[in-house]
């Protein structure tokens, strides 16, 4: 509690009961009002991301696109490279089954334990004509579907996918030029010379090479109404979050501090809902004006003050619900609890939102019901 020298006497300064006193309650109100904002931008920013990635997947099976280095979509006709033989990528998935028995029904399902991914450079052969040099890495994604099946243990078997010649595919990744030992030599050029430079697509820093015989424009669409959902979902937390800070707003905007004369204090106990008893302690004031104002204090702000000194309220003329002890402007904690409690859940949404996976980007589950079948090999 701090006082200062005044005419007629010493001046307190405490606060009411259950508030945070500035500059803490300042920088609380406005870390995390603004985390929200920032929750609500983050959202929108990767919403609209996704949705000029959606357009431009979509795009990719134009026949007239123009290709440019970044991030690109380029849609074709898988062709091998040259002495590769088989196929550009195999993908063969480790599933374990289990079964469980529910009243008198059984269910069961296979779960992903184990990926092995084999990757060749190949080629997109463009509506165009044009080629287009793919690089995988071992972190490729290819979505298609499993077609293949290795099953000789009731309780294991390991499902594949190939990316083959001849297949139709869209893949997202980063477009560069870069070296293409297949792009065709200029006139004057020797065999000893550096390989021509052409268009190669590899993942970026950080992100994965897609590879999908199916179109990747709904992937994005999908992420982008997930993205403008967390961010209406953020607004809704943000315009709520401020309703709790009217009262906070109110002294801010429309208080100021006024010296009172202390008229009683008071003391009185309730009984909490275990039957504890609750202490509740109180100051009362008188304003140079006159107006009276009453509200509750901490034990030792109430032990210390005597009727006669003076002190310093927040004063609210449009609103005396707003007053509050102290010559600042003051949060309640249930008020600043609340507020944190819609920082988090703003993050949450956009956080989940962000990490939320298609299907093909987790693990391999599949259900089905009754018991677990026998392969055909047993």
């Amino acid at each position: 509690m701090l006082y200062s020298p005044s005419v007629g006497g010493r001046v307190l300064e405490f606060y009411s009961a259950g508030q945070i006193s500035p500059p803490l309650a300042h920088i609380l109100v406005g870390l995390l009002s603004l985390g929200i904002v920032y929750a609500i931008g983050f959202a929108i920013f990767h919403g609209v991301r996704a949705r000029r990635r959606a357009r431009a997947a979509a795009g990719a099976f134009d026949p007239a696109a123009i290709l440019a280095p970044g991030h690109a979509f380029v849609a074709g006709v898988v062709e091998l490279a040259e002495g590769q033989t088989g196929s550009a990528i195999d993908v063969e998935i480790d599933q374990v089954g289990t079964e469980r028995k529910h009243k008198s029904s059984w269910s069961h399902k296979w779960t992903e334990t184990d990926r092995r991914t084999r990757v060749s450079p190949f080629y997109i052969k463009r509506a165009s004509g044009e080629r287009v040099r793919v690089e995988p890495d071992l972190e490729v994604l290819l979505v298609d579907a499993l077609d293949g099946m290795d099953w000789r243990q009731r309780t294991f078997r390991t499902r594949s996918a190939a990316l083959t010649a001849g297949e139709q595919v869209v893949v997202e990744g980063w477009l560069d030029r870069g070296n293409d030992p297949e792009a065709s030599p200029k006139p004057g050029r020797g065999y000893r010379d550096a390989p021509e430079r052409g268009w190669v697509l590899k993942p970026r820093d950080g992100e994965r090479l897609y590879v999908s015989t199916e179109p990747l424009a709904e992937r994005h669409r999908a992420r982008a109404r997930q993205m403008f959902g967390a961010a209406v979902w953020g607004i809704l937390f943000f315009a709520v979050s401020q309703i709790f800070l009217v009262t906070y707003y109110e002294r801010v905007y429309l208080g100021a501090p006024r010296v009172a004369s202390v008229l009683d204090r008071d003391h009185w106990t309730t009984r909490g809902s275990k039957g504890r008893t609750i202490h509740h302690y109180s100051v009362s004031v008188r304003l140079e004006d006159g107006e009276h104002f009453e509200d509750e204090v901490d034990r030792g702000v109430h032990d210390y003050v005597h009727i006669g000194d003076r002190s310093v309220v927040r004063w609210v003329e449009s609103d005396h619900q707003a007053c509050s002890f102290g010559k600042g402007s003051s949060v309640g904690f249930s008020n600043t609890f609340a507020l944190l409690v819609l920082f988090g859940l703003s993050w949450w949404r956009a956080i989940a939102a962000y990490r939320k996976k298609p299907w093909y980007e987790a693990k391999v589950v599949q259900s089905g019901r009754g018991r677990l079948p026998m392969p055909a090999s047993l």
